[in-house]
């Protein structure tokens, strides 16, 4: 029989706080992780894990256990700048989600690429990747 699976939420901020209570609300675990062990949010996680949200091998390495033992649905950010981790977890572990490389991207200005619209058209747009800088949970 299959465990309850679990979405791993990066954070347990008062940003967080919807994220962690619409896991539980579907039914899922909430497996929050957060560099400061006394965040706001941590009484209403399922399971805390103190580790820095930019350390994504400790992260990849949680998420892989969790996938493993288990089952692990999904891995979420809101209101943080660790996008790019994110990104990195889903893709370590096949979850749906951005690539690094557009999440990196995102995340540091001075990587941003601009899109720009051909030069004969009647205007030229420049479109920064930075409002794409959202991720949903995918089930």
């Amino acid at each position: 029989m299959k465990d309850v699976e679990n979405i791993l939420i990066l954070g347990a901020g008062l940003m967080q706080k919807p994220a962690i209570l619409a896991a539980k609300k579907l039914g899922c675990r909430a497996v929050v992780v957060d560099g400061n062990p006394k965040a706001a949010c941590v009484s209403l996680a399922d399971d805390f894990y103190p580790v820095d949200l930019k350390d994504r091998k400790s992260l990849i390495e949680l998420a892989l256990k969790l996938k493993s033992c288990g089952g692990l649905k999904a891995v979420f950010t809101a209101g943080t700048d660790f996008s790019a981790s994110v990104a990195a977890v889903a893709e370590k572990c096949g979850l749906p989600g951005h690539s690094l490389a557009a999440a990196e991207n995102a995340s540091d200005k001075t990587k941003e690429p601009i899109i720009t619209v051909p030069s004969n058209t009647l205007y030229s747009v420049h479109i920064s990747l930075l409002s794409l800088n959202l991720f949903f949970i995918i089930f």
